[in-house]
């Protein structure tokens, strides 16, 4: 009997879903659905040598700079599958997102922790595309993903969510 109710419990447990993000998109823990879009607004050139582009506050980080940004505030990495030898041209479009992760970086025993949430890209017209990225360093026991909302001050005017209703 106490097997079977040790067992019905672990099932039950190991069943949960992720932890409740909230259900307003304005809300900091609001998750992205399945099914919604990324709409890209305007082309955008992925430098030689290289298969992504860094956002933060809006802007675009030059390459080589990657040590301007504040890992404490929201950045975003939109990446291709191919490394290239010559620039990219990614051209305005709306990705499919199909999958959406809440990742988690960072040695045990320290305070801070990166904070991640990847959304996987789909784009028939770019097949290349691949993930959008947004990251942050924040406090360990804080569970401190990425909001919508810093998600989007990141990237700026480059990129639009549109929420699966």
């Amino acid at each position: 009997m106490r097997i079977s109710l040790l067992f019905s419990a672990l099932v039950l447990m190991a069943c949960q879903s992720s932890p409740d993000r909230g259900s307003d998109p304005s809300a900091r823990k609001f998750p992205i659905p399945v099914g919604s879009k990324l709409v890209l607004n305007q082309a955008l050139t992925i430098p030689a040598n290289t298969a992504h582009l860094a956002f933060q506050d809006g802007k675009v980080v030059p390459r080589g700079s990657m040590s301007q940004v504040d890992q404490y505030h929201v950045n975003c990495r939109f990446e291709v599958k191919t490394l290239s030898d010559t620039s990219q041209q990614i051209a305005a479009d709306t990705f499919d997102i199909i999958k959406v992760q809440d990742l988690t970086t960072g040695a045990t025993g320290y305070s801070t922790h990166n904070f991640a949430t990847r959304l996987m890209l789909s784009s028939s017209a770019q097949p290349d595309v691949y993930q959008m990225t947004c990251q942050q360093w924040s406090d360990a026991s804080e569970l401190d993903y990425p909001s919508i909302a810093l998600m989007e001050k990141a990237w700026g005017d480059a990129f639009t969510l549109q929420l699966r209703p």
